[in-house]
């Protein structure tokens, strides 16, 4: 078994450097522009010893983990964003081990647990924002690592868990501040689902987690409020963005303009934004710019992303185990979180390793019932007797 596993880890490392090299070869240079920019900047900045700052200017408009994250990489091997995204499939080689483990921790068969971690390394979008200077890649590794925990956690729960599990999503909220209310939502979730989470012993482990969660949090909002004389728990704007996301449509791409400007409706439709493939915007016209024959490649990306998706929302037949209400409580808490703010398809990026896991779930139940009824199947038939022979 530790041989196989081992076998395992080598072929996903092998599979994400090299998916990931041959990405750097031959795609396009996408640059560093827009968010990337600017994370760049501050990321360059705190290298430099400048701290986080932003055109000169002391700033807190990006949240801080990715930035702190580029400055130490700068500041030990220079300013090498090619440096960046080399460390950045690695870590979704990491990404594709959690996957692996998750599936294992499902029960489910060890070729249909490689094969989802195999599916999220070679991933086109994975690949792609690998290649990026955006936080995307380290948020997606921070918050599966806390799905793994959290499935140990539900299982046995212990002081231990609960702790890492509020210092991940802690550690994942200064990424991306969409996790800010994780915590709350996965504490209710627990309650909820699982009678042993509503005694008195368990549920304290459940304020340990939250209690984790504020404390990695704490330094950079006292930061924010020594700063900007503002209680921020990661950086200004947050209720600026959810006002905006209600009234203001400018982020679609030109292949989703008119859309209703209702904003009802179009709460509705960023579930179905949440949900796009992701295969049109501007990193896309590039590739098929420079390669026009990949037009075909990103419709089979976008015809096989959709079945996946059935595959995974199959998985909700299972709702008796309890490990697949976990797994679609995390999904839920992102289409629900985006549907109210921005849907850009990036922005279902981090749940995708748990789209892949859901989705060989399912293929692992009903290919055993395929096989046996195709068995069945063949012995029926040959079970016929031939007429020539009764003769």
């Amino acid at each position: 078994m530790l041989k196989k596993n081992i076998i395992t880890l080598i072929v996903i490392f092998v599979l994400a450097v090299t998916a990931g090299s041959l990405f750097l070869k031959f795609a396009p240079d996408f640059g560093i522009r827009e968010n990337a920019a600017e994370y760049n900047e501050i990321g360059r900045n705190l290298a430099q010893g400048n701290g986080y700052v932003k055109d000169n200017l002391t700033t807190g408009t990006r949240a801080p983990g990715y930035p702190y994250f580029l400055g130490i990489i700068y500041f030990i091997l220079g300013h090498n964003p090619t440096a960046v995204k080399i460390i950045q499939f690695v870590l979704l080689a990491i990404i594709g081990v959690f996957v692996y483990m998750i599936s294992k921790r499902l029960s489910m068969a060890y070729i249909f647990a490689l094969l989802a971690a195999v599916l999220v390394v070679v991933w086109p979008y994975f690949i792609l924002y690998s290649n990026l200077i955006l936080a995307e890649i380290l948020f997606a590794l921070l918050l599966i690592i806390s799905v793994y925990i959290l499935l140990l956690f539900q299982k046995t729960p212990n002081y231990l868990k609960a702790t890492i599990i509020g210092v991940m999503l802690g550690s994942a909220t200064l990424v991306r501040p969409s996790a800010i209310l994780l915590p709350i939502w996965i504490t209710l979730g627990l309650v909820l689902i699982f009678h042993r989470f509503r005694q008195q012993k368990n549920f304290l482990k459940l304020l340990v987690l939250i209690a984790a969660f504020i404390i990695t949090l704490t330094p950079w909002t006292v930061r924010n409020y020594l700063e900007f004389g503002k209680l921020m728990p990661v950086r200004p704007g947050l209720s600026a963005t959810a006002e905006n996301a209600f009234v203001d449509i400018d982020y679609l791409e030109p292949s989703q303009e008119g859309m209703s400007s209702n904003e009802g409706v179009t709460k509705i439709q960023n579930v179905y934004r949440f949900w796009n493939p992701g295969a049109s915007g501007s990193q896309a016209r590039e590739l098929t710019d420079k390669y026009p024959n990949s037009k075909i490649l990103i419709l089979i990306y976008q015809i096989g992303f959709f079945l996946i998706l059935a595959s995974t929302f199959i998985s909700l037949k299972f709702y008796q185990n309890k490990k697949i209400v976990m797994l679609w409580l995390i999904i839920f808490y992102f289409c629900i979180i985006h549907a109210v703010l921005y849907p850009y398809p990036r922005y279902t990026l981090p749940i995708i390793p748990i789209v892949m896991v859901l989705c060989f779930f399912t293929i692992s139940v009903f290919y055993p019932k395929l096989l046996k009824r195709i068995k069945h199947s063949g012995q029926k038939s040959n079970s016929i007797p031939n007429p020539k022979q009764q003769r």
